[in-house]
């Protein structure tokens, strides 16, 4: 019988793993937040989609050494999300997506964090609401 370690470690291998809890909702709002709510990739408007069809995507993968760091995360639809597949970030953005990401991935984090942590709180609106017609 396999072990635990053992059969989650064949699962990433097979790319059926998906870690539960890797972010917290404080931080991953604040990704929303700092791309505006935008595909990084298509640059769809994502704030009146279903939360579902909202992800975040590692640009440099995990097995590749790619890090859960703000820096390598953007907010991808999940039509973008799953057609880059293993495709290198670089190669699948096309556009203007590569400038507006190297934009949006260094900016601080700080405001963005407290704005999530009000918003989680109910202490302001929703910004996917309040962003205009």
């Amino acid at each position: 019988m396999k072990s635990a370690a053992n059969k989650a470690k064949n699962d990433r291998k097979r790319g059926q793993y998906q870690r539960k809890n890797w972010i917290s909702k404080t931080r991953r709002l604040s990704i929303y937040l700092r791309d505006g709510f935008q595909c990084m990739y298509c640059g769809s408007d994502l704030r009146r989609v279903d939360p579902a069809n909202i992800t975040l995507d590692h640009l440099t993968y995990q097995c590749d050494e790619g890090s859960d760091e703000n820096s390598n995360l953007v907010t991808a639809c999940r039509s973008c999300n799953s057609a880059r597949g293993s495709k290198p970030w670089r190669e699948y953005a096309t556009g203007g997506a590569i400038e507006r990401i190297v934009r949006q991935r260094t900016r601080g984090m700080v405001k963005f964090t407290a704005m999530a942590r009000a918003i989680i709180r109910g202490e302001t609106g929703d910004p996917r609401l309040e962003g205009g017609c």
